[in-house]
């Protein structure tokens, strides 16, 4: 299976802390040695802490990258996993990230960390 930056795929995600979890959608993102850093994709928004809130990138095409609804990626809910690990998981993939979206993701990632550390 090919895997890219900013893929889509229908993915378990266990919840942290606490037992169990559930299948949601999650953005890929491929770094060295088949290291992949997968972040959840959630529609639950409105009800959030501002606190948490301000970690959420808004997906503007959701529709385009193949989304049903208004979604928003929790840049701070980022999970490491090898190639193999992700595989065993059975990832269903179903869309990508347009290059606007991809890029305003990774402009957001940035200026969050740079707020965070000051």
């Amino acid at each position: 299976m090919k895997i890219g930056n900013g893929d889509l795929f229908g993915l378990y995600v266990a919840y942290v802390p606490g037992p169990g979890g559930k299948r949601r959608p999650v953005v890929v993102f491929v770094g060295e040695q088949q290291q992949l850093r997968v972040m959840p994709i959630t529609t639950k928004y409105t009800y959030k802490s501002d606190r948490i809130k301000r970690q959420y990138y808004t997906i503007q095409q959701w529709q385009a990258a193949g989304l049903t609804e208004p979604s928003w990626i929790d840049i701070r809910d980022v999970r490491a996993l090898n190639r193999r690990e992700f595989l065993a998981l059975r990832p269903k993939p179903f869309g990508q990230l347009t290059i606007d979206d991809l890029q305003g993701l990774l402009q957001f990632i940035k200026e969050y960390w740079s707020r965070t550390n000051d």
